[in-house]
């Protein structure tokens, strides 16, 4: 599973540097505006990532998660705007940079939000697991390498 995180972080990561340069350099918005942008376009796009490939969610409510996962996300959303203006406006650091450090800051908080949080309990693992038959003699007494629980 950390895997395909670490690779959703990587598609999440290209989008939203992508979508701000696209929307800066050819369309001509301000830097905090096509970041923001980026931020909102990337996050819808991350939810269906992380429920169907990352955390292969197939059941549990969807709408459920969904709002979990606004909540989670609108902190993180705040928090990395204005760590991306604080650098970018206050310090003056160019935006490239400044999303380059802002985006990287926020990825292991929300590996354990997303884990714990938002998708508990639907681990790719933990689905196969589940619906794993256990062979027709696991759970029997017949075997004679294991003493019955009756000749105690």
């Amino acid at each position: 599973m950390r895997g395909r995180f670490g690779l959703y972080m990587v598609i999440s990561f290209l989008t939203k540097m992508l979508l701000t340069i696209l929307l800066v350099e050819l369309l001509h918005f301000e830097e905090f505006l096509a970041y923001a942008i980026a931020l909102v376009v990337g996050s819808i796009q991350n939810f269906f990532i992380l429920m169907y490939w990352v955390y292969r969610t197939a059941e549990g409510s969807k709408w459920r998660q969904f709002v979990k996962f606004v909540q989670s996300i609108a902190g993180f959303q705040v928090a990395e705007w204005l760590l991306f203006l604080l650098l970018e406006e206050v310090l003056g650091m160019r935006y490239k940079r400044a999303m380059v450090l802002t985006m990287t800051a926020s990825v292991v908080l929300k590996y354990f939000v997303y884990k714990t949080i938002v998708f508990r309990g639907q681990h790719p693992q933990s689905a196969e697991l589940a619906s794993a038959e256990l062979p027709p003699d696991f759970n029997s007494d017949d075997d004679p390498e294991i003493p019955s629980r009756d000749a105690e």
